[in-house]
């Protein structure tokens, strides 16, 4: 399940006039990202025992991988509520006109 925000759907409308994502998110990216994903942390579930996921969320930057691209990307982790506290990971990337969320899956 894919998860976006728009943050700059004027682009829609004016082709050619998008430009590449930054190498790095900006601050008001990252408020935005803390924000949504504590949210969502809380709307899923565990993929390995069906617990609710922690609200709290660490936010940390992929490998270097993602920089060959000369884009950013970071990654949440959080825990379940459940006994074993199984981590989640989920991925955030910039798309042509939004923050794209990846679904929270069992490390």
């Amino acid at each position: 399940m894919e998860w976006g925000l728009a943050s700059g759907v004027w682009n829609l409308w004016a082709p050619g006039v998008w430009e590449p994502p930054p190498a790095a998110p900006t601050e008001l990216e990252i408020d935005i990202i803390e924000a949504v994903a504590a949210t969502l942390a809380q709307t899923q579930v565990c993929g390995e025992c069906a617990a609710r996921l922690s609200r709290h969320v660490r936010i940390v930057p992929c490998a270097s991988s993602a920089a060959a691209t000369g884009t950013w990307c970071l990654l949440l982790a959080t825990g379940c509520l459940g006994w074993r506290h199984h981590g989640n990971i989920a991925v955030v990337t910039p798309g042509p006109a939004d923050l794209e969320f990846g679904p929270f899956r069992s490390r």
